[in-house]
């Protein structure tokens, strides 16, 4: 009975050990812009709110998709944070190595601006399509003026990155390239919008 009780015990020992699953985070990073001191091109001061993410893209776990009717997670593999603030993060880093801008502040903002960004998150999942895997982001931004709230454009920028090793990490460098290719887009809107000025 005692030998019983024991491979009894050994087992359950064993099989908690096995549902043990280790929990790995992410965050994404842009590639390096060169960081020499340079003049700013437009007097303007630019504001940043921070960007929304709706359900299911607040949610901190990695989405994979195969289908556009469902939609499913990676329980043990999450973001950092919260992937709208990390993206909103990114994204004054980039405004402001760009040096289109005389200043990049973060609402509230405490002096008067030009302008306000906004930005929500649309998409940000590994999208499979057959034997491939891509890293799909999509943004949408509103630029208004900051004095009278007017909208002056609203545009969506989308990315479809390969991944090159299918893995989760491997997944959050190819999304990482497509928040790479977003912003540079968003920012060549903006230089030809202030070029335009």
């Amino acid at each position: 009975m005692n030998k019983l009780l024991i491979i009894l015990s050994i087992g359950f020992i064993c099989m908690s050990c096995a549902s043990t699953h280790n929990t790995h985070f992410y965050t994404l990073e842009l590639a390096a812009t060169p960081t020499a001191d340079r003049p700013f091109k437009y007097p303007v001061t630019i504001c940043i709110e921070n960007i929304r993410a709706d359900e299911p893209y607040s949610d901190d776990r990695l989405i994979f998709r195969d289908s556009i009717y469902e939609i499913k997670f990676y329980h043990y593999h999450r973001w950092v944070t919260h992937p709208a603030k990390m993206i909103t993060e990114k994204m004054v880093v980039r405004l402001k190595d760009s040096h289109l801008f005389q200043n990049v502040v973060r609402m509230p903002a405490h002096q008067s601006a030009d302008y306000v960004l906004q930005g929500a998150v649309k998409a940000l999942e590994e999208w499979d399509q057959g034997e491939q895997w891509f890293g799909r982001l999509e943004l949408v931004f509103t630029l208004s003026e900051f004095s009278t709230n007017k909208i002056i454009w609203e545009k969506e920028f989308t990315a479809q990155t390969p991944v090159a090793q299918k893995t989760p990490i491997g997944v959050v460098k190819a999304l990482s390239t497509s928040l790479d290719s977003c912003l540079n887009q968003l920012v060549a809107v903006l230089d030809q919008h202030l070029q335009q000025r």
